[in-house]
């Protein structure tokens, strides 16, 4: 275990770095299907996860907010990090906000820097971004104002505010309304020079670049492919926490009694899990192959892939429980420990080819513990 523990000390400083808060400040946590925080008042920061998420709340901390559904609004003393498939913040975030998700809608003044990302984002009109705005999108409204300066990059970029620091927009199809000011220079590469822009709109200078056939791609990749990528890590991300949180509300006694069978039988649960994963599929094949066994193939199929996936969420539990060293199976404890191990797990597998080592192994660890445990019969009475 110490092994391991040296092998990700690296992520673990990546993640204080991210989430100092993780480490240095008490946390209130939420989380279930359905989670509606009311207008709580949180003096701590506030992690919550759930499929649909509402409230009108204050927060004096941070704030880590991941589901499907959100609709937040109120005021938040610290920062404020979002992603879900559907997002709407409103309010006032006192320092910075972080929003992604496939369609997201922001009607918050911002103290600090705000960042954006999704296939359809909108900054809407009269909120004040008081520092910096980086906002990329395939469908980009940027109709409020930014103080600092603002970077977009989109398909389609649509300007309607005052930006009173410099604007750098690459897109294929950018256009701008005549009530919106831009205080420093104008930077855009398009397909199409603006024909619209009229004397004093632009406080600078005006800097255009005709995108070519080449450019468009190039901004593809920087862009949407990057959105696309940073998407696809949240979605994840996220879908291995709800899974988790329901794991962890529904069978504690379960996802304590894998963690721990991991960390302490690692060698007996990386032999069950390699039996296992090579035993099974040739069973399934035979069962196929007969017939009659097709209906109970197609079962045991989705059992076998379902356990997989579960590992992965065993596996980032046990880590976040080594790196805490949890010793308790309490509901806030475990929530923290899957909290921090996804994110830990998650960052080591992005790391060429011994990432993809890392997440074999520890799978393979993963399904054998599952099925030491769900062996042992144990679990159900803890």
């Amino acid at each position: 275990m110490k092994k391991l523990l040296k092998f990700i000390q690296v992520p673990l400083m990546l993640l204080l770095l991210l989430w100092p808060s993780i480490s240095l400040a008490q946390i209130d946590f939420r989380g279930g299907e359905e989670v509606d925080l009311g207008t709580d008042r949180f003096v701590d920061d506030l992690m919550v996860g759930g499929a649909m998420v509402e409230g009108n709340i204050e927060v004096m901390g941070d704030t880590f907010v991941a589901g499907s559904m959100l609709d937040l609004s109120g005021t938040y003393g610290d920062d404020l990090n979002a992603a879900g498939s559907q997002v709407d913040v409103a309010g006032r975030v006192e320092d910075n906000l972080r929003v992604a998700g496939a369609n997201v809608r922001v009607s918050a003044d911002v103290g600090g820097n705000f960042m954006m990302a999704g296939a359809n984002v909108e900054l809407e009109d009269g909120v004040l971004v008081e520092g910096d705005a980086y906002i990329a999108g395939a469908n980009v409204e940027v109709r409020g104002d930014v103080n600092g300066n603002l970077w977009v990059t989109g398909a389609r970029v649509v300007l309607d505010g005052e930006f009173r620091g410099d604007v750098t927009v690459d897109a294929e199809d950018v256009s701008m309304s005549p009530l919106s000011k831009i205080g420093g220079n104008f930077s855009y590469t398009s397909k199409e020079q603006l024909q619209n822009i009229v004397p004093g709109q632009i406080g600078g200078q005006i800097d255009w670049q005709e995108m070519q056939e080449a450019d468009v791609s190039e901004v593809n990749t920087r862009g949407l492919t990057w959105i696309a990528g940073i998407s696809d890590f949240v979605v994840g991300l996220l879908m291995l926490f709800v899974v988790g949180l329901v794991l962890v509300l529904v069978v504690p006694g379960l996802a304590d009694g894998t963690v721990k069978i991991f960390m302490k039988k690692m060698g007996w649960s990386f032999l069950a899990g390699l039996v296992v994963l090579i035993v099974f599929p040739v069973l399934l094949v035979v069962m196929l192959i007969t017939v009659i066994g097709i209906p109970l193939a197609l079962i045991l199929l989705a059992l076998y892939l379902i356990v997989i996936y579960l590992a992965k969420i065993v596996a980032a539990l046990a880590v976040g429980s080594a790196l805490l060293s949890r010793k308790t199976k309490k509901f806030v404890d475990l929530l923290l420990s899957l909290g921090v191990g996804l994110v830990v797990y998650e960052i080591i597998v992005l790391i060429p080819y011994l990432g993809f080592a890392f997440s074999m192994i520890f799978v393979v660890i993963g399904v054998g513990a599952i099925v030491l445990i769900l062996y042992d019969g144990k679990w159900g009475k803890a």
